[in-house]
């Protein structure tokens, strides 16, 4: 079932996919002419910690996604955080144990 998508230049042979509709036929004419008709969009994996990124090649037509990391927000930066702060202060806890033991 053929895509419409909307890119925006990234580098020569490179624009990133910045929305797409799987209903074309429903667009306004406007709409139409702004987009560029694919046959389909590649799958998508779920990545833990990666977002990802679809561009499209306008010479060739080629399709392909890109993975990169996530951006954290304060919070997830800060569990993170946390979570090393106790994995350490289990292993310094069990030197203690060992030491006194």
């Amino acid at each position: 079932m053929p895509v419409a998508i909307r890119t925006r230049k990234v580098e020569e042979g490179k624009h990133r996919i910045v929305s797409y509709h799987n209903s074309p036929e429903k667009l306004s004419e406007q709409e139409k002419e702004d987009s560029i008709l694919i046959e389909q969009l590649p799958e998508k994996e779920s990545k833990p910690g990666k977002v990802a990124e679809m561009f499209y090649n306008p010479e060739n037509g080629e399709v392909w996604t890109e993975y990169k990391e996530k951006e954290r927000n304060d919070r997830e930066g800060m569990e993170e955080v946390v979570n090393l702060l106790q994995q350490i202060n289990q292993r310094l806890e069990s030197i203690d144990q060992k030491i006194d033991g």
